[in-house]
């Protein structure tokens, strides 16, 4: 557990925005000779493609956020290229005019971000802010939620709105939010997942376990210890109102802690899913390893209704690294990919999880779809392979989805394709980032894939840490 808390540390700094001028971009080329599009944007960690405007308008997302060389905390920022779909990124070359970039400062390690929603008549998006925030950290290190406007980019007439809808806490941060109306009041509501995981005490915890595990008075060693370290909840906010959604405080909820949910509470990652019939809240302990998974027993209720809970025993290692919820094989049925995070090449690896019966009661089938994947970054807490996120390609190369696997510290992006036998897929590098004689490595951050023209394919943009870039790959 130590090494991942220093890898994030690692992957995700920054450093100052700049707009995207013509000598901004630059061609660079794929493991194939591809020519792909390169923006500089110093020191990306997330992308996201946002549809504004009612999803007419494409516009680019970076988050960024990080340290200083003296280990300062900096101001986050997120910047936002509008416009994608007028720009044809396979032929862009640095000719055509200067894209403007919007830039938002004054957050706080600005992690994944929600879609647009209209929110009290202006659209927003909702930031999950913070990192590393123990329970001894200064207060501006803390996280909350962060409502942004993203209406006055196509409309300079309008203002821009930042209003952190909860004060910021000690020792937690948010990793990732989503709108939904939790109390079935015709309000959207935003649920988060948040932790506040201590690095130093899991590594105190698990020297102790190893060495002293099989001793009597380890529990005793352990009650001393505050419990944060490994602690994680889901709460809500209720919306207000319309009247003060945009300036008011949103009422925090408790939905999940580690009390009712068996020791196995959502800390980071979660998705929504269609499995037997039922909406299933995908959401594992992600620091704990464990995957769980809640749901409703009467789909009519409202989600702060009593929940159901299943935790699958397998071990898919120290780190749930991310979740989605797509159809891989086909059929009909929706089955979850996820990956983990481990600096152990034998154990790093790319899964699914096939419910064979339809039923989230039933009986499952974990696949490896990608492993043995080879940390190369160096330095301490790097790991692999990232996130995995699946697409569907143009209908004529295949009707099963590819899978883009990030890499992160192997500093390599992976497409995985799948061939004629189930669950099983070839791995092809799409980028590869790793250290040269000329150049140093990078690690490839959190990718998002999005068709921002006219055509059938499908965009990656993939934040490079090191090189300071985010680059646009045409997908298969």
């Amino acid at each position: 557990m130590e090494r991942l808390c220093w890898m994030f540390v690692a992957c995700f700094l920054l450093a100052q925005c700049r707009l995207v001028t013509n000598s901004d971009v630059s061609d660079v080329t794929g493991p194939n000779g591809e020519p792909f599009t390169a923006l500089s944007v110093e020191q990306p960690a997330f992308t996201k493609v946002l549809y504004l405007n009612g999803g007419r308008d494409p516009a680019l997302l970076i988050s960024r956020f990080g340290k200083d060389a003296n280990g300062k905390n900096l101001p986050g920022l997120i910047s936002i290229v509008p416009n994608l779909n007028k720009v044809d990124w396979q032929d862009y070359h640095g000719s055509s005019a200067e894209l403007p970039v919007s830039t938002i400062s004054g957050l706080v390690w600005p992690n994944q971000v929600t879609d647009p929603q209209v929110i009290a008549g202006r659209e927003v998006i909702a930031v999950a802010e913070g990192f590393f925030s123990f329970p001894f950290a200064k207060e501006s290190q803390a996280g909350t939620v962060t409502l942004l406007s993203v209406d006055q980019i196509a409309d300079s007439n309008k203002s821009p709105l930042i209003h952190r809808i909860f004060p910021k806490e000690k020792s937690w941060f948010y990793h990732q939010a989503d709108w939904i109306d939790m109390d079935h009041d015709g309000l959207l509501d935003l649920l988060t997942a948040r932790s506040n995981w201590n690095p130093i005490l899991s590594l105190l915890d698990a020297n102790i376990a190893k060495v002293y595990g099989k001793l009597q008075w380890l529990p005793f060693i352990k009650k001393l210890m505050p419990p944060e370290f490994v602690r994680g909840e889901m709460v809500w906010f209720k919306n207000p109102g319309p009247g003060t959604a945009l300036a008011g405080e949103w009422k925090k909820n408790l939905l999940l802690d580690d009390k009712n949910a068996a020791k196995s509470a959502p800390d980071l990652f979660f998705r929504f899913c269609q499995i037997g019939g039922k909406t299933v809240l995908i959401a594992p302990a992600a620091w704990k390893g464990r995957f769980t998974v809640f749901w409703r027993q009467d789909e009519k209720a409202a989600w702060t209704s009593p929940l159901r809970q299943r935790v699958f025993s397998e071990d898919f290692g120290s780190l749930i690294f991310d979740v989605q919820c797509i159809d891989l094989n086909g059929d009909g049925r929706n089955d979850i990919l996820f990956s983990n995070h481990e600096a152990e090449a034998e154990r790093s690896a790319v899964y699914a999880l096939d419910f064979v019966g339809g039923s989230i009661e039933g009986d499952v089938i974990p696949h490896k779809l990608q492993g043995n994947i080879l940390t190369t970054k160096p330095g301490r807490g790097q790991a692999s392979p990232g996130a995995a996120t699946a697409y569907y390609p143009a209908p004529s190369v295949s009707k099963k989805p590819f899978i883009v696997v990030s890499g992160d510290g192997a500093e390599q992006v992976y497409l995985l394709r799948p061939e004629q036998t189930a669950w099983k897929y070839s791995a092809e590098v799409l980028l590869d980032a790793r250290k040269t004689s000329s150049k140093e490595g990078s690690i490839t951050g959190g990718i998002d894939i999005g068709q921002v023209d006219d055509h059938l394919n499908r965009e990656a943009f993939v934040p490079l840490y090191d090189w300071n870039q985010v680059q646009i790959l045409r997908l298969p």
